[in-house]
């Protein structure tokens, strides 16, 4: 086996083995932060958007009664203040194919 082959040889595995430690090495580096980072106060952020949601009535408190008003802060709490109750106009509005559009063609429909 002539020499230039040999140290051909030994220069790509040095070059695997310094590549593969190298990825090695930052994942074992990186690991820690990925996994802290991902579920960083995961319970609270969502409890307290959770709450939220369910105590604020959001800008225009009566974007559920009528099509026309379009909320600019999103809430789904009725506006009588109490704690955890929905109101029932905000709720049926979040899905497109309700039958409570406050359209007199739809309310046909409800008494068939």
């Amino acid at each position: 086996m002539p020499t230039s082959s040999v140290d051909t040889f030994f220069a790509c595995s040095l070059m695997v083995i310094l590549i593969v430690s190298a990825m090695v090495g930052t994942a074992k580096i990186v690991q820690p932060y990925l996994n802290d980072l991902s579920n960083m106060n995961g319970v609270e952020r969502h409890k307290g958007l959770v709450e939220y949601l369910l105590l604020s009535t959001g800008e225009a408190s009566d974007w559920g009664k009528t099509t026309d008003n379009i909320p600019t802060v999103f809430g789904l709490a009725s506006e009588t203040r109490q704690p955890y109750e929905l109101d029932l106009d905000k709720v049926s509005r979040l899905n497109r194919q309700h039958l409570l559009n406050y359209l007199p063609r739809n309310i046909s429909r409800l008494r068939n």
